[in-house]
């Protein structure tokens, strides 16, 4: 085996050095002591060379694009034939097709720049030979689609769709790609999407110009109701005014706060405002910073679609260096609006930020982003939740409009008094986004079938809160209710009884808690209480827990109390049902009431009560 060894080396060494004399030490090929080491320079391995010359060119596309062609050949021209033939063995196969990818790569690119070029006859000569070879590579097929319509040829661009189809169907049971079929419906409706005529943007590189009908104008819609918002609204005008007048900068604006404060809204109600001054267009890019399912947007995505919307197809192929030249050079010398919605960090943001002034630029997110201010000079406002007075404001007007909307004669007055309706905003934190679902729940509320949806829809969210959290955690939103409202819902819990009337609860808890009704009203629209026929009862999967909860809070002497009041009561409300029958017992017999009377289920379920609120008593009463 050695000798073997070294009679390959030295072969190799009078192929690579035919002028060195034998035994004589080898420049090239070299022993160090472990084994034999080729000592040569990247500049002469064509695998480099190929590789330098593929990177030399990607950095001149957006500005030197003619450079870039060049480059691109001169890789090109050092293909002879398949790489590595006669070199057997699975390392080899693995790099050969890595390098035939390679070469079908800068193909591409070069084709690419020889279309956006002008060079549309030259690449329909290359390309009709070289799809010929192989006809299932769909990116070169595009790219003869893409040179046939450049050159007026329609007929045959729509037949050479038809042949690779069929050929795709036929061969891989498989449609041609969406950017092909997108291609192929464009020329179908007669909608030249590609430039004509030769002429080149110098900034465009490896792209597919697009004739745009108007300058984009993506602002989303602006919410209607940005209440509470005046002074935050004032205070950016002054800050968007003060940048364009000075001309020197372009207006870098930053709205941060936590979520559901109403950042976006905010946003792009400053956005349409704002309009006017940038007749260039307007575009918005959500950046996906406060979701978690798809992660945030990469810079490359956002580029692409931001060239996009400026008129620029950009090839996957360019590295993300040159989209940001392009967008810049693109955006050079307008007077656009830029809206950057839920950003994730300064990193992300920051390639998105046109270079000259001009444009101005709304971003919005979550975190500080302290480089944003900085590094780039934005200026900063952070959102908290609104006031009080502002967030009931809120709710009305949202829930009024969609009342009169559905034609309900009640609107606004269809809401809980005004104390439930603050209590209901302080437990949703005040911010916008939870206000607004609060709203939805409320206009839900508003009609008899929609409070049995609500009820219900609440009820499997405690349920599920309770599931999730386990008894020793407070399921949403009984940890935010206020002290006394709380403690009406544990006073309810302690009695294992299907319902009980709301005036007993009065009666039970009045001297301790004044107007209980609006605690009860409260509970009732939270969905932690449910009431039907004035009879009210806590959602049977919170059961477990409020009575937990008051066994822990609630002081047996007082528990006891409560039963004793709610006993009373019970007692004198099933004797006056049995007055108001003539049936009133007097010792005899049992009281026997007739269903036609109508007491006769009042009775029944004021009876059961009072058992379970006496049985409840006389548990309290041992305990104490």
């Amino acid at each position: 085996m050695t000798s073997s060894v070294h009679t390959y080396v030295s072969r190799l060494r009078r192929v690579l050095e035919p002028d060195r004399r034998p035994r004589s030490a080898s420049a090239l090929l070299e022993f160090d002591g472990l084994g034999y080491r080729l000592n040569i320079d990247t500049d002469q391995v064509d695998v480099h060379r190929v590789e330098a010359h593929v990177e030399t060119g990607k950095r001149h596309i957006p500005q030197a694009p003619r450079t870039a062609l060049t480059e691109f050949e001169r890789a090109l021209a050092l293909w002879r034939g398949r790489p590595l033939v006669g070199i057997p063995g699975p390392l080899a196969e693995i790099e050969r097709s890595r390098l035939e990818e390679l070469h079908f790569t800068i193909l591409e690119m070069r084709f690419d720049l020889m279309l956006s070029l002008g060079m549309h006859n030259e690449a329909v000569h290359e390309l009709s030979s070289l799809t010929q070879r192989h006809p299932l590579r769909e990116r070169l097929r595009g790219l003869l689609i893409h040179a046939y319509s450049l050159c007026g040829r329609r007929a045959e661009a729509l037949a050479e769709f038809q042949n690779l189809r069929r050929e795709l169907v036929q061969q891989l049971g498989i449609e041609p790609n969406e950017e092909v079929q997108h291609q192929h419906m464009r020329i179908l409706r007669g909608e030249p999407v590609l430039a004509r005529g030769g002429h080149h943007d110098p900034s465009a590189g490896i792209t597919s110009p697009l004739l745009l009908a108007a300058p984009p104008a993506q602002l989303p819609r602006a919410h209607p109701d940005l209440v509470g918002r005046d002074h935050e609204v004032q205070l950016l005008r002054t800050m968007a005014s003060e940048d364009l007048v000075s001309a020197k900068y372009a207006p870098l604006l930053y709205i941060d706060g936590a979520a559901g404060t109403g950042k976006s809204a905010l946003a792009v109600r400053l956005a349409h405002e704002m309009a006017a001054h940038f007749p260039d267009g307007q575009l918005y890019v959500d950046l996906r910073g406060d979701t978690t399912s798809k992660g945030p947007l990469g810079t490359e995505q956002a580029l692409q679609h931001m060239l996009f919307s400026l008129g620029q197809m950009a090839s996957n192929a360019l590295p993300a260096e040159s989209l940001i030249g392009l967008y810049r050079s693109l955006t050079a010398g307008k007077k656009m609006l830029v809206v950057l919605d839920n950003a994730f960090s300064h990193e992300q943001v920051r390639p998105l930020l046109p270079g000259a002034p001009g444009c101005a630029v709304i971003v919005t997110g979550r975190d500080t982003m302290t480089g944003l201010v900085t590094m780039e000079g934005a200026r900063r406002l952070t959102l908290g939740p609104l006031r009080s007075e502002d967030a009931v404001l809120l709710v009305k007007r949202s829930v009024g409009r969609a009342l009169r909307q559905q034609h309900n004669a009640l609107g606004e007055s269809a809401l809980p008094s005004r104390w439930v309706l603050s209590e209901l905003c302080r437990i949703h934190g005040y911010t916008p986004l939870a206000l607004h679902d609060l709203s939805k729940h409320l206009i839900r509320f508003a009609t008899t079938e929609g409070r049995c949806a609500a009820d219900a829809e609440s009820a499997r969210a405690a349920a599920e809160a309770v599931t999730a959290t386990g008894t020793r955690n407070a399921p949403w939103p009984y940890g935010r209710l206020g002290r006394e409202t709380a403690r009406v819902l544990r006073a309810l819990g302690m009695f294992s009884v299907p319902s009980l009337p709301r005036d007993a609860v009065a009666a039970m808890l009045g001297p301790e808690i004044p107007l209980v009704d609006r605690h009860l009203d409260l509970l009732v629209v939270l969905g932690l209480v449910g009431e039907e026929g004035g009879r009210l009862c806590v959602v049977p999967r919170l059961r477990a827990y409020t009575r937990e909860e008051g066994l822990r809070e609630d002081p047996p002497g007082t528990r006891f109390l409560w039963a004793r009041r709610m006993a009373h009561h019970c007692t004198a409300a099933v004797l006056r049902s049995l007055h108001a029958s003539g049936r009133c017992p007097d010792g005899r017999g049992p009281a026997v009431l007739h269903a036609r009377t109508g007491a006769a289920v009042l009775t029944a379920a004021e009876r059961a009560a009072l058992c379970a609120v006496v049985a409840e008593a006389a548990r309290v009463a041992r305990d104490r």
